[in-house]
């Protein structure tokens, strides 16, 4: 379990929904940038079309130079063309600004969607060192490349403070990029319906500095103990 100072930060534990236009990291931000974006645009339409059927309604000579040919074409096709045509233009662009491939120095990490839960798989000079379940360890301030798969059905991932959602489709990988600029406890969630248990699909995505991150990795590297209580833990989560 994350300690109890990380906990307190971000959204404050298991909180759900989490603030996604409070973006935690860059590749979150471009999306939060849109939504808002989106929501001005939408206000400044809404607001043109209520001033004119204001005009409309208590004007004559308004509704007279609205009802107008050249009116209805500047209003009517013009203006929802150019409207529309930026809104596409600026989708595309930030669509290219969060689905950046991986570089070198990504941590790399595997998801695996199951049934109701997530397998987390962290590897060490390319080759698998150990696995955590439903809880992803991640070091602040440096890129990490999620590979995505699923076991079963269709997931989803989403992380809203961190980056966009991303669907597990089974017999294919999906690689989605994560980053967290401040320690935090940041929660996660599958977005897409799996199942009875669907609802319970959560995960949590634990920000650490980069010392702690490598002691954390270093001890979970190390061959399991023979703890009882840690026996009798693995037989609660199997069961």
């Amino acid at each position: 379990m994350a300690p109890s100072g990380l906990r307190d930060l971000a959204e404050g534990g298991n909180s759900w929904p989490p603030p996604a236009l409070d973006p935690a990291g860059p590749f979150a931000a471009p999306l939060a940038e849109i939504s808002w974006a989106m929501f001005a645009m939408a206000g400044v339409v809404f607001a043109i079309v209520i001033a004119a059927l204001a005009l409309a309604l208590f004007s004559g000579r308004a509704k007279r130079f609205l009802g107008g040919a050249r009116m209805v074409l500047i209003l009517g096709f013009a203006f929802p063309v150019i409207v529309l045509s930026a809104a596409l233009v600026y989708g595309l662009w930030t669509t290219a600004r969060v689905q950046s491939s991986p570089e070198p120095g990504d941590l790399a990490i595997s998801v695996v969607g199951e049934m109701w839960w997530w397998r987390i798989a962290y590897s060490e000079d390319g080759q698998a060192a150990f696995e955590t379940a439903n809880e992803i360890r991640i070091p602040v301030g440096r890129p990490v490349a999620i590979s995505l798969e699923s076991a079963d059905v269709i997931h989803s991932f989403w992380a809203p403070r961190l980056g966009r959602k991303l669907d597990l489709i089974p017999g294919r990988t999906n690689v989605l990029r994560l980053q967290a600029d401040a320690p935090g406890v940041y929660r996660g969630q599958c977005t897409e319906f799996c199942g009875a248990a669907h609802a319970l699909m959560a995960f949590e995505v634990i920000a650490m500095p980069a010392p702690e991150f490598e002691a954390w990795r270093a001890a979970q590297a190390l061959p399991a103990s023979n703890d009882p209580a840690h026996r009798r833990g693995r037989a609660v989560f199997a069961a």
